[in-house]
């Protein structure tokens, strides 16, 4: 489970996380490392998310199918042990295979086009993905702090993509 951090070490693990993506042999720049960041969050934010629906659902007494079940949760493959190998070879033959195919509700509709409109970028190391899954694992986004460090870095990696790439008015307009 995740641990307690400050806004700082938790800007700094998300800031390390870059940095490792953006050594890997996979990622030609911010664009890349910003999309293998973005579907990490997503996929770590989903899990939470489902965990608190699920909750609510058995206060309530009443069923709740999981979207991402069985080995597609986070706590199969985000916090797994694999060897490095293994983990690309789970990603690429298992986990974005089973999303691009997820159908039966607006919410699955939305997380298949997500992965499936166009090429999700995935680290060539299995090393550096078990490094960054690390990372992700710790963010509690049930708190209300990590979520806004979260939003707050993200928004900071878009300015930056900006302007690397001359784009900072296609994908940042500022929070304000």
């Amino acid at each position: 489970m995740p641990n307690a951090q400050t806004r700082e070490t938790l800007a700094a693990d998300i800031w390390r996380a870059c940095d490792i993506l953006r050594r890997d042999n996979n990622c030609g720049g911010v664009m890349e490392y910003v999309e293998h960041l973005a579907w990490l969050l997503f996929l770590r934010f989903l899990d939470a998310q489902e965990t608190i629906w699920e909750q609510e659902a058995a206060i309530e007494g009443r069923p709740y199918a999981r979207i991402l079940d069985g080995q597609l949760r986070w706590d199969y493959w985000g916090r797994r042990d694999w060897d490095a190998g293994e983990l690309i070879a789970f990603v690429h033959g298992t986990l974005l295979p089973s999303l691009q195919r997820l159908t039966g509700d607006p919410l699955r509709d939305t997380i298949r086009s997500i992965f499936s409109e166009r090429t999700v970028v995935v680290a060539a190391s299995g090393y550096n993905l078990k490094d960054v899954l690390a990372i992700v694992d710790e963010i509690d986004f049930t708190s209300q702090d990590d979520i806004f460090t979260v939003g707050q870095v993200y928004e900071d990696l878009l300015r930056k993509l900006g302007n690397e790439n001359k784009m900072a008015g296609e994908f940042y307009t500022p929070g304000p």
